[in-house]
């Protein structure tokens, strides 16, 4: 196959979905092609705009069909007999269809930007999103190109440019907004504005960068989770930012589920959540691994709950701070195993710090050390047996917690005793 020349580019602002492919010449080229079904050949070129020789094997092109493939890669140009060569097949036979290279594609939730999204985007491709002050709309729900099993199927990146993340809006309906497996997301907002608690991007192998999740939806409870992982897939959430519902608060920010057979595992990564019920809920994963975030404002913020033999989670130098329930909870017995949390800070919890719903402990292999408590209204530890070297404060170890700044303060008891403790925080 041949490779992209590039990204393939979408600007509300500027682009157009009838006549550019988003891929190509800064300024499109367009005419009419002949298509016929089965063959990879476009004959009876015309060109109506643009200049051809602009053109060049790796651009995008868009065929406006009526049906079936509207997007290849060029992979062969013959000026003299008026052809282009793609490396996909059509699927019509059409005489003087409109066509168009290059260009800003404008809308994700056009018919044919969702059929070049959906089936006819190579994998590997990078899509950028550019920032013109107007947000995004996924149109209804938009399905991805999915990888399969096979190690050849690369990772499609969606990525915001500009001078700020671009917002993506889902739809104000029962709907949840874009579904997929395999996929990278760099530098984006993503709004939910669904009507019943539905996660925003459903699916697996979901690879998520620099982000920001806001939950403005008439749901009661928001969102079912931003990020809802439905099978046996591992993911990554890294420097992300999940804002529920204030007051009536948002389900989850990320939700783990088992479909299969398997049981999939997250790496979440200097994250930031408020605003949950549950900030991320486990309720069928294993290997889950948490480091270096901050939970605030929540019910409760991590919760492991696989219903059979699995475990393996860990927490690493996070911060939990104003929850009213559980801060780490193991509300099954078999999510303890092998489970740890350390050099972490729990700091106004209503409920408890670190719980399990039965007496399993360390007979289990949990570990748990090198973690601070300050104002724990319930226990440090319940159905668990206490960890090593941990530390109980006399006062708030925070500059600013209230407006977000979590740096350590110098106060004796407080953050000066965790900065002579040596326990980590998030910068």
């Amino acid at each position: 196959m041949t490779a992209p020349n590039g990204p393939i580019v979408f600007n509300n602002v500027e682009g157009s979905d009838s006549a550019a492919s988003g891929l190509g010449p800064a300024t499109a080229v367009t005419g009419t092609f002949d298509v016929t079904s089965g063959s990879t050949t476009l004959s009876n070129g015309v060109t109506s705009s643009g200049n051809i020789f602009d053109i060049n094997v790796g651009d995008l092109i868009y065929v406006d069909t009526s049906s079936g493939r509207k997007f290849s890669i060029i992979q062969g140009i013959n000026l003299t007999l008026g052809e282009f060569y793609t490396d996909d097949n059509w699927d019509v036979t059409e005489t003087g269809r409109n066509w168009a290279v290059g260009g800003k594609r404008a809308t994700l939730g056009d018919a044919d930007s969702k059929t070049l999204l959906s089936s006819d985007i190579p994998f590997g491709s990078t899509v950028e999103i550019e920032y013109t002050g107007t947000h995004y709309s996924t149109g209804g729900l938009l399905t991805l190109r999915s990888v399969g099993t096979g190690t050849s199927d690369q990772f499609v990146t969606f990525r915001g440019t500009g001078s700020q993340r671009p917002r993506i809006q889902g739809p104000a309906a029962n709907s949840e907004s874009i579904r997929g497996n395999g996929h990278k997301y760099d530098n984006l907002e993503f709004e939910n504005l669904a009507t019943t608690g539905q996660p925003f991007l459903g699916g697996g192998w979901l690879f998520v960068y620099n982000c920001k999740f806001i939950d403005s939806g008439s749901a009661t409870n928001g969102t079912g989770a931003f990020l809802y992982c439905a099978s046996s897939y591992n993911s990554i959430a890294a420097n992300c930012e999940f804002v529920g519902k204030s007051g009536s608060l948002s389900n989850a920010a990320i939700r783990q589920y088992y479909v299969y057979g398997w049981y999939g595992t997250w790496n979440i990564v200097d994250c930031q959540f408020s605003n949950f019920i549950e900030a991320f809920n486990g309720e069928e994963g294993m290997g889950i691994s948490v480091r270096n975030c901050v939970f605030t404002d929540c019910q409760n913020g991590i919760n492991h709950k696989s219903t059979t033999d699995r475990g393996g989670n860990s927490v690493t130098g996070c911060v939990f701070h104003n929850l009213s329930g559980d801060a780490v909870k193991y509300d099954s017995g078999h999510a303890v195993k092998a489970s740890s949390v350390s050099n972490t800070i729990f700091s106004n919890i209503g409920g408890n710090a670190i719980s399990a719903s039965s007496v399993w402990g360390q007979a289990d292999s949990a570990h748990f050390n090198h973690n601070a408590f300050y104002n724990i209204t319930g226990s440090n530890y319940s159905n668990l047996n206490v960890g090593a070297n941990d530390i109980n404060l006399a006062y708030d170890p925070f500059v600013d917690a209230a407006n977000g700044d979590f740096r350590l303060n110098k106060l004796l008891g407080g953050g000066a005793q965790l900065r002579n403790y040596k326990v980590a925080r998030p910068s």
